[in-house]
């Protein structure tokens, strides 16, 4: 059977196989245990046997050799990134159904260059501005979002003065800082630091910093300096 369970408990079967019963089992019988859903909003799987006996079928199996099965249950399409993460200016491949004509690609609300590969693929960058989040893609008929978040990995280029005591302020430099939630200096986070821009923090040097690399954190992954910070 295919069932459904929610978070707290409640099973619900779908739909059994072979309602038929004996070995006429058209539609298939004995899932092989999991269903994917695809960009257009249904979910598919197989079966192992039942469907049409063919004994002169290379399985032969006088049961049938199995079936590919498409089940909708009401979800809406969606689309899907080939890659999950990427910097500012990485290739991404959006596939989908129905993309022709498509008119934006939108990263969490910034919007993006894009070629239209085919009614299935979409091939786009990351662009400048560009945070953590959704991507849109607006087609003739439609907005699809993507069922899972894309994560815009920080750049962290440079920072001045290289080195300093505790309270010093460092001018830091880099591509998609806008959501940097944490600065380190040597290991130990800065209790005092602003987002000035998307490519540019300023942090005070915190007590108990040590001598080395400087990182920053946002939702898209980790940054670090290519040198270190030294503490007078």
């Amino acid at each position: 059977m295919v069932f459904k369970i929610t978070p707290k408990g409640k099973l619900t079967t779908v739909y059994s196989f072979c309602p038929q019963g004996g070995q006429i089992c058209s539609d298939g019988s004995v899932p092989d245990g999991r269903v994917l859903e695809g960009t257009d909003g249904a979910f598919y799987g197989t079966t192992s046997s039942g469907g049409n006996p063919n004994l002169s079928s290379p399985c032969g199996s006088s049961t049938g050799c199995g079936t590919i099965f498409k089940l909708s249950v009401g979800l809406a399409p969606f689309i899907t990134s080939q890659t999950s993460s990427g910097k500012v200016g990485a290739n991404v491949i959006i596939l989908g159904n129905n993309l022709t004509g498509s008119t934006a690609v939108i990263f969490n609300g910034t919007a993006a260059t894009f070629n239209v590969v085919s009614a299935s693929e979409i091939m786009t960058a990351v662009p400048a501005g560009a945070t953590t989040g959704d991507i849109k893609v607006t087609t003739p008929t439609a907005t699809l979002t993507s069922n899972t978040p894309f994560y815009v990995t920080p750049q962290l280029l440079s920072f001045t003065p290289a080195s300093g005591p505790v309270g010093t302020q460092v001018k830091i430099t880099g591509v998609s800082l806008t959501r940097t939630n944490i600065v380190t200096f040597g290991g130990v986070a800065a209790t005092s630091f602003t987002v000035n821009s998307d490519t540019q923090i300023t942090a005070t040097v915190p007590t108990g910093a040590e001598t080395g690399r400087v990182s920053l954190s946002t939702l898209g992954g980790v940054s670090w300096s290519s040198t270190n910070f030294t503490v007078e």
